[in-house]
């Protein structure tokens, strides 16, 4: 999309006083993403978030319902401030968080132990939001629970019917990010800001901890080509002060073998045609196989 058609979504949104927006670094999911700078009226800069064309409103709906739970039960999220539906395709709009992002301070030489404490303690307590507590909370904002239509088991794939029967038993849901890692963190002052719930659904602790350990395991391992070893070993410094945190705030996390395999599904689905090299897709596969339980 170009520059000039951003600036008039924006202002079919009601944001005016645009200036050049500003193209940011896409996810894997097919969204665009645009910073709105507004420096002469000083209301502060937005984030417009475009969903892929022929898109379902609900993926809007859903990010847009993540925020509003996670906020109101302590875990800083970016506050949309519109959504609409725009040339066929859902469109959110959110405040603009300054600060750097988690993975850049471990980059530059921050305590990556302490940041992985700090973000533990804060996954323990987006884990804390239940679903009856998510259903309650939309009711008195008066927004419909979309967050129960989409099924955790589901996002692994064509591997889903295989996983249900050993997952089934997993029913203590809880409000989930599913992509919990330094890129979607935000260091803002004194608060660790979430952002890029379009993975949210509700599912249990576990398959959060299991899906940001195979995230860490992807850059641990050599998965990403664009990190380097000190970089690698600040991420697995991290991944270990993330559980540390976790397990002071909450509990020992405790992630059962089938529900790694299950993280590692998901993420052959989620690395589908992207820059991951076959050999490593070949790794995720057989961590898969020997994770799942009763396999030939």
């Amino acid at each position: 999309m170009e520059a000039a058609q951003v600036t008039g979504h924006a202002r079919r949104l009601g944001i005016g006083d645009v200036g050049r927006p500003v193209p940011l670094k896409p996810g894997l999911g097919g969204n665009e993403l645009w910073r709105l700078r507004r420096d002469r009226s000083g209301a502060g800069d937005l984030v417009l978030r475009l969903f892929p064309v022929g898109a379902d409103d609900a993926l809007a709906d859903r990010e847009s319902a993540a925020h509003a739970v996670a906020a109101a039960h302590g875990v800083p999220t970016p506050r949309i401030v519109g959504q609409d539906r725009l040339d066929d395709r859902p469109v959110l709009a959110m405040e603009w968080v300054r600060g750097p992002l988690v993975s850049e301070a471990l980059w530059t030489g921050s305590d990556p132990e302490r940041l992985g404490r700090r973000c533990g303690e804060l996954l323990a307590t987006l884990h804390r939001i239940t679903a009856a507590e998510v259903d309650r909370t939309l009711r008195i904002a008066n927004l419909p629970n979309v967050l129960v239509e989409r099924d955790w088991i589901d996002w692994s794939g064509p591997r889903a019917a295989d996983l249900r029967p050993v997952l089934a038993g997993l029913d203590d849901h809880r409000l989930l990010h599913l992509d919990f890692h330094p890129e979607n963190l935000v260091l803002a002052g004194d608060d660790i800001v979430v952002l890029d719930w379009a993975n949210t659904r509700l599912g249990p602790a576990s398959a959060d901890l299991a899906r940001t350990a195979s995230i860490i395991d992807l850059i641990r391992d050599g998965g990403h080509p664009d990190i380097g070893a000190a970089q690698q070993i600040a991420m697995i410094t991290f991944g270990d002060g993330l559980v540390a945190g976790y397990a002071a705030a909450a509990a020992e996390p405790q992630v059962p073998a089938v529900v790694r395999a299950w993280a590692a599904a998901v993420q052959l689905v989620d690395l589908t045609a992207s820059w991951v090299t076959p050999a490593y897709q070949d790794r995720l596969r057989q961590r898969y196989l020997n994770a799942l339980p009763n396999r030939p």
